[in-house]
């Protein structure tokens, strides 16, 4: 029988490899003899970065500066020649308690000279972004500064690369990247309006309610700005928004989007385990109808289900819409808590609850699903390797 294990990390707590290896545990002790395949995944988020530096990518540190433009040590992923920047390395999210100023008055400039610095390496042929995890909110304005770009006011006064100067841009000078960039996006929302890098994400970010509004029309009207410029309109495109705007950056740049988890799941050769496996078991820390769109879960569920592979999610909670993963392809949900706790104890316990969890949703495969014919994992045979699951399903 061979499983393949490919979650997603458990945000605050594991990393996606450190998930895999805590659910391969669970079940192991319940089939000894089971191959598993370990394909720790990432949405193009935060842990992007994590998943290519276990299967032999290397880290090259490069000077950066965070979200308040602070000098912050920081490096990008040297992959073969691709180049992987996590964006939540450069310009990360900031909890209150570390902010020195609002949402407003951040930037993207960290991200972009981990992007330049990958750009300029004679090594590296492309270069991704994995879009998420952070807390600026400048519609990309620091990631193009780093590029070459250039911002002026109405009296062609120079501008600082921050959320501050959206209101004031009039003018502006774009370069190309030089080389393929491709941005991955862990959300597809587009630049501006209700589920746009402002309204939908900025609250968390630090942006107060009150300059929602104000700071959602500058950002139009940077982007109108850019388009006057000889740019394409691509606030409407998907990804845009990812990123407090970077998405939109990387357009403007002459880069790509696409969404992170299809990349990451060519990466870790997430379809030819799942076409040589019985079971396939994933993973997250909250379960709800934002994982069917484009989340791990969601993907690694249709992957599956297309190749007739029966799936299940182990997850840390389950909320509104979560059933909408069952017509993506989920056999089962299994939540790994084993009662009311609190968020710190969830947290500093995953790594127990996910084994546990694991080793109980093995016994109910074991105990559940039954083969056409014959049993589950023949006991007349001495060392004889438990058969597969595949289409066990009774109709």
């Amino acid at each position: 029988m061979r499983v393949t294990i490919a979650p997603d990390s458990f945000k605050g707590s594991l990393s996606a490899t450190d998930v895999a290896e805590a659910m391969a545990a669970g079940m192991q002790g319940v089939w000894p003899q089971c191959e598993f395949m370990l394909c720790p995944m990432a949405d193009g988020g935060e842990g992007t970065a994590e998943v290519l530096l276990t299967r032999g990518g290397t880290r090259v540190v490069t000077a950066s500066v965070d979200i308040f433009g602070r000098p912050s040590p920081a490096f990008w992923v040297r992959y073969g020649r691709t180049a992987l920047v996590e964006a939540a390395v450069g310009s990360g999210y900031q909890p209150v308690e570390r902010r020195i100023a609002d949402g407003v008055a951040t930037t993207s400039l960290g991200t972009g000279l981990l992007i330049a610095a990958a750009l300029r390496d004679p090594d590296v042929d492309e270069v991704f972004v994995a879009l998420g995890g952070t807390g600026s909110t400048d519609g990309g304005m620091g990631l193009l500064s780093a590029l070459g770009a250039e911002f002026w006011d109405a009296q062609g006064t120079p501008l600082p690369p921050y959320g501050t100067s959206l209101p004031l841009v009039r003018s502006v000078q774009i370069q190309p990247a030089g080389k393929p960039l491709v941005g991955l996006y862990d959300v597809d929302s587009k630049l501006v309006g209700r589920n746009g890098a402002v309204r939908m994400f900025g609250p968390q970010k630090g942006v107060p309610a009150t300059m929602l509004s104000p700071l959602d029309a500058a950002m139009r009207r940077f982007a109108e700005c850019v388009r006057h410029h000889g740019r394409e309109n691509w606030a409407a495109r998907a990804g845009a928004g990812a990123a407090g705007g970077m998405g939109f950056g990387i357009l403007a740049a002459g880069g790509r989007l696409r969404p992170g988890a299809p990349q990451v799941a060519e990466w870790v050769g997430l379809d030819r385990a799942i076409g040589q496996s019985d079971w396939v078991i994933t993973g997250e820390g909250k379960i709800d109808a934002q994982t069917a769109r484009g989340k791990v879960v969601g993907l690694v569920a249709e992957r599956a289900a297309a190749r007739n592979v029966p799936v299940a999610a182990l997850v840390g909670g389950r909320g509104a819409g979560a059933d909408l993963l069952y017509k993506a392809g989920l056999s089962v949900i299994y939540p790994i808590l084993p009662g009311p706790v609190t968020l710190t104890e969830a947290l500093r316990e995953a790594r127990q609850y996910i084994t546990d969890g694991a080793m109980h949703l093995a016994w109910a495969i074991e105990r559940c699903w039954r083969p056409r014919t014959g049993p589950l994992f023949p006991e007349d045979e001495e060392d004889t390797e438990r058969t597969g699951l595949t289409g066990l399903h009774d109709n």
